[in-house]
């Protein structure tokens, strides 16, 4: 009976063993904070040069010759043509207010008739409206995304109208005989003045753009910027605004190519072309560059580089046209850029203290250096280690991938370990801390 009990009570004590080295091993996955991962995500990664440069338009003053409140009737950037009504001058404030409501009060009587007309027309079904809403949402995240609002309120009518669509179809009841009727008695009962319209000269036509910022004299160097070096634009960076007189209404950007002129480190630019040849027409044509601009509504254009002046001083002068215009890059001036040189397809990006180093021998004697990471997995008991190819240094971060998708490289929603010491991390390897390579 005592040899029963006895075994009875080392199967306990076991057992509770078993479950204290487990909760052990859990805890110090879970609770130790000398252990720091981040989950590896796999995404398109930019290299990118940052730099501060100007933008150089051809650009001129619109003049009235009065003062007043000037109410644009078209939108930044937009192309009008000669004897092309642009604004409206009011004596003040309030009679442009009124204007303005007056404005809105027509573009919903406008909406709510093209809603009367199509709710009868049976045109659509349940599923397209469906499709439409789908799509209508993705482009609306989509433009607030890429940081071109450009295109906003054009997304936003148009998710609208879906919407109120769709409450036809499934019955609910949109009165829109009684919002107009309410909208139009708006209209009649508000006491508006027309104002003065101002219109373009009948041989002028450009971009328009109703604020001036004082620096549209730059436009002096739209024909001379290429071939700029580093002193120049240096000049141009300490550049200060002129006044606007009160007689100014706006401004014209006559030309739909504009110039971004900047200085960059020279050893930045390794992966930076001037040319790029096209082997099919024989020829070399200037090589193109997404730009970001991060800080404003243009977001992200296509660039051509025009000119690269190198400087002693380790600079280079570089001079970007760019052909797209719209309401985001016709406001640029003095801007924060990023210019992307080189895209590397499904990277990653991790923190540089997450990289380890082993030196082997190949076959023939030579010395190898391996860079790899340690990966942790389910209660990381047994982390794993995991091969990266080191693409380049970004700050306290590395983007590395896997170049032929092998296993024993890292891979997308691995925990890499970026922090703790070897005995922390089951570190039986001969390893050395990472340094930035020579």
């Amino acid at each position: 009976m005592r040899n029963k009990t006895d075994k009875l009570l080392i199967a306990v004590l076991c057992c509770f063993f078993v479950i204290i080295v487990l909760t052990a091993i859990q805890k110090r996955a879970d609770g130790n904070t000398n252990i720091k991962y981040e989950v590896a995500q796999q995404e398109n990664i930019f290299k990118t040069v940052n730099t501060q440069g100007v933008i150089i338009k051809s650009e001129e003053y619109l003049q009235f010759g009065g003062t007043g409140t000037i109410v644009p009737l078209v939108s930044d950037g937009e192309k009008i043509a000669g004897a092309q009504a642009y604004a409206k001058v009011f004596i003040g404030e309030a009679e442009a207010d009124r204007y303005i409501a007056m404005l809105a009060i027509e573009d919903e009587i406008d909406y709510y008739l093209g809603m009367s007309n199509a709710s009868g027309s049976g045109a659509a079904n349940l599923d397209s409206i469906n499709r439409q809403i789908h799509n209508d949402i993705y482009e609306l995240l989509d433009t607030v995304y890429s940081n071109d609002l450009s295109k906003l309120q054009e997304n936003i009518r148009s998710l609208r109208t879906s919407i109120t669509m769709k409450q036809f179809m499934v019955g609910e009841e949109v009165n829109c005989d009684a919002k107009l009727l309410e909208l139009q008695n708006r209209r009649d009962s508000m006491m508006f003045n027309l104002g003065q319209t101002l219109s373009t000269p009948g041989n002028t036509g450009g971009y328009y753009v109703a604020n001036c910022d004082g620096y549209e004299y730059l436009d002096e160097h739209f024909d001379t910027c290429v071939g700029m070096n580093v002193e120049d634009i240096d000049k141009l960076l300490e550049s200060e605004p002129q006044d606007v007189s009160m007689g100014i209404c706006g401004k014209l950007i006559t030309d739909m190519a504009c110039y971004f002129v900047c200085n960059v480190p020279t050893e930045s630019l390794a992966e930076m072309k001037q040319y790029t040849y096209d082997a099919y027409a024989g020829k070399y044509y200037p090589a193109t560059y997404e730009i970001v601009f991060p800080y404003s509504t243009a977001g992200t254009v296509t660039a051509s580089v025009q000119s690269m002046v190198n400087a002693p001083d380790g600079r280079t002068a570089v001079v970007f046209k760019i052909t797209t215009m719209n309401a985001g890059v016709a406001n640029l001036r003095f801007e924060t850029a990023q210019i992307r040189v080189k895209e590397y397809k499904n990277a990653f990006k991790i923190r540089k203290t997450a990289i380890r180093v082993t030196y082997e021998k190949d076959k023939d004697g030579n010395t190898k250096r391996i860079d790899w990471i340690w990966t942790a997995t389910g209660s990381m008991e047994y982390p794993k280690q995991k091969r990266v190819q080191i693409e380049y240094y970004d700050g306290e971060y590395v983007v590395v991938t896997n170049p032929n998708n092998l296993r024993s490289y890292i891979r997308p929603y691995e925990k890499v370990i970026y922090e703790g010491t070897v005995d922390d991390v089951y570190d039986i390897f001969n390893t050395t801390a990472a340094e930035k390579p020579n």
